[in-house]
């Protein structure tokens, strides 16, 4: 494993064990009076917009994933349960992929006063590879992973998804079981 890989792994688990801490305290800490860019967000609808790699798990060649998603959280407001729709393009290695689906996020708030997310979801739907034109293989597509969100102003929000892995069942790439691990940077709007 090269030294590059061993460090971004390390930051990686300790992101994750720190992400795990808060998890684990329980009901809301008490922050100090946050900024009033950084309060919590008060609107339950969101749209995103990430980009990153991703890799198959199985030969490691990488792509470029761009997603969309838009959601709708239960209570109107920006923590708790959302449901809504979910698609990434990746491209790259000769290779185009296509996912749409049904997605379930539940943004916990460590912090009552500060716009904090840890945000686990869930994704099941639609995936579609293909190596050339007029060539194509589809999948059902599971997503299962976590992300950090950052509400900015009550309107925008940044997010960092560090785990997430992708899920393929039906003849995808030769097989009839692929995985992925996708990291994602972006950002989004609350209305």
């Amino acid at each position: 494993m090269h030294t590059s890989s061993r460090r971004h792994a390390g930051r990686t688990a300790i992101l994750f064990a720190a992400l795990t801490a808060l998890l684990v305290t329980g009901a809301p800490l008490q922050a100090e009076a946050a900024p009033p860019i950084l309060r919590p967000a008060t609107r339950g609808m969101f749209a995103t917009f990430g980009f990153g790699p991703a890799i198959r798990l199985d030969d490691w060649p990488g792509q470029f994933q761009i997603e969309q998603a838009f959601g709708w959280h239960f209570n109107g407001t920006g923590s708790g349960p959302a449901i809504g729709v979910a698609l990434a393009e990746s491209f790259g290695g000769y290779w185009f992929t296509f996912n749409v689906g049904a997605r379930f996020w539940y943004d916990i708030q460590p912090l009552a006063n500060l716009g904090l997310y840890i945000t686990p979801f869930g994704h099941l739907g639609f995936g579609l590879g293909s190596p050339k034109v007029g060539d194509s293989a589809a999948t059902f597509n599971m997503i299962f992973g976590v992300e950090g969100r950052l509400a900015l102003g009550n309107r925008g929000m940044v997010f960092f998804r560090p785990l997430s892995f992708e899920f393929y069942i039906g003849d995808y790439a030769g097989a009839n079981f692929d995985a992925r691990y996708t990291l994602l940077f972006g950002g989004g709007v609350y209305f």
